[in-house]
């Protein structure tokens, strides 16, 4: 009787942890949803890039400046203007695109999380992890480009992946990947990061065959033909250097080998904590064991996955730590802020699957540990989901949300 017992609370589980994921699914979306149906007023930022949407006709989004020294792909802003206009530039309409974008992402990286994380269990603690995200909510109903950057970074993150399959068994959508993937950098900025996996895929899979050579030339001309409009219209029109404005002490700092290492680990311990919640000021406390331990995982990962992966990029494992270097050597070189959580906010759920996964693997460790500090976890995350869903209820949710 007893091990009848069980075996019922044993195939329960599975179902329970099923219904849970689907429960956060709609909870996270229905808390963008209800953010975005709220109306919040426009704010500084978000006024300042209003100004050029709404004065700006359309052809001189590509001739000169942007109203405000805002950082915005001015291709995506005419997007945003073209499908705003017919709705008298209402908020809704305005936003719509991060909306859109904030949700397709959403998907985008539960498919990711699906393939790349074992068990249901893992699956439940990503999907709360969105959920326990003040920016990953907050930015799917703001005027700047964040979550746009968050759906570049899925879609090349996607197509990495699966990139050996589609090449062996599905040619012709491998070919549209390489061919559309690199425009996304029409529309996001960050997505100019993930050239390179593309480039080395080509490079470690290339064949003497005619479909290799279409799928080089193909990158190849979509590469130049994005970085050639952003360089004529982005930053050539704009004059003038506006890849750190506003973020100078968000650099890496080469006045002294003290200041290195110091702006570097600050910046480094924002990179990997700060996509949660800061205010009571607690909350950005308990994240930094989470953002170390996410940060200690990345290079373990990338050891023991790199090299047993053939020395390709194919998971987020070997992904993270490449992209922390080019953020990095961006950061030394002042060209983009190294660890401002909206700017890198591409990055947040590749850093929600470190911790993730690297508490499943310390589960072969010591499981006592492993479910405690998992458990922690998930506590944490679902204070500050209903804090944050409280917030998007009153219509006060901010970038900073005071969660309690």
């Amino acid at each position: 009787m007893p091990s009848r017992t069980k075996a019922s609370q044993a195939s329960f589980l599975p179902i329970l942890i099923s219904a849970g994921i689907i429960f956060i699914t709609v909870w996270y979306l229905a808390v963008c949803v209800l953010h975005y149906l709220s109306q919040r007023p426009l704010w500084l930022d978000e006024n300042m890039v209003f100004e050029s949407v709404k004065t700006f006709a359309p052809g001189e989004f590509f001739t000169r400046k942007l109203a405000y020294d805002q950082i915005f792909s001015k291709l995506y802003l005419f997007v945003i203007q073209r499908i705003a206009e017919p709705f008298s530039l209402s908020l809704l309409s305005v936003r719509f695109m991060s909306f859109f974008a904030m949700l397709t992402a959403f998907v985008v990286w539960m498919r990711i999380a699906r393939q790349e994380l074992t068990g249901r269990t893992a699956m439940l603690t990503y999907v709360l992890s969105w959920a326990g995200s003040s920016l990953l909510v907050y930015y799917s109903a703001e005027l700047k480009p964040y979550s746009m950057d968050v759906l570049a970074s899925g879609l090349f993150m996607i197509f990495i992946i699966n990139a050996d399959r589609l090449q062996k068994e599905k040619r012709p959508l491998y070919l549209l990947g390489m061919t559309l993937l690199p425009l996304l950098g029409l529309f996001s900025y960050p997505a100019f990061l993930f050239f390179i996996f593309l480039f080395y895929h080509l490079l470690a899979t290339k064949t003497k065959d005619g479909f290799w050579l279409q799928c080089f030339l193909s990158f190849g001309i979509a590469a130049v033909i994005a970085l050639g409009f952003v360089y004529a219209f982005d930053i050539r029109v704009a004059r003038a250097n506006t890849s750190t404005q506003g973020f100078s002490d968000h650099i890496i700092s080469l006045a002294s080998i003290g200041e290195f290492f110091k702006t570097w680990w600050e910046g480094t311990m924002d990179l990997f904590s700060r996509f949660f919640a800061e205010r009571p000021r607690i909350f950005k406390r308990l994240s930094v064991p989470f953002g170390m331990l996410a940060f200690g995982y990345m290079f373990y990962a990338f050891i023991k996955n790199f090299t047993k992966d053939g020395f390709r990029f194919q998971s987020f494992r070997t992904v993270a730590l490449l992209l922390y270097a080019e953020l990095f050597v961006l950061g030394v070189l002042q060209k983009y802020p190294f660890a401002v959580p909206r700017t890198v906010l591409f990055f947040c759920p590749i850093v929600l699957l470190l911790i993730v996964d690297a508490l499943m693997s310390l589960r072969k460790v010591n499981k006592i540990s492993a479910y405690l500090l998992q458990g922690a976890y998930v506590v944490f995350l679902s204070v500050i989901a209903f804090g944050i869903a409280r917030e998007a209820w009153s219509g006060h949710l901010g970038f900073s949300p005071v969660i309690w």
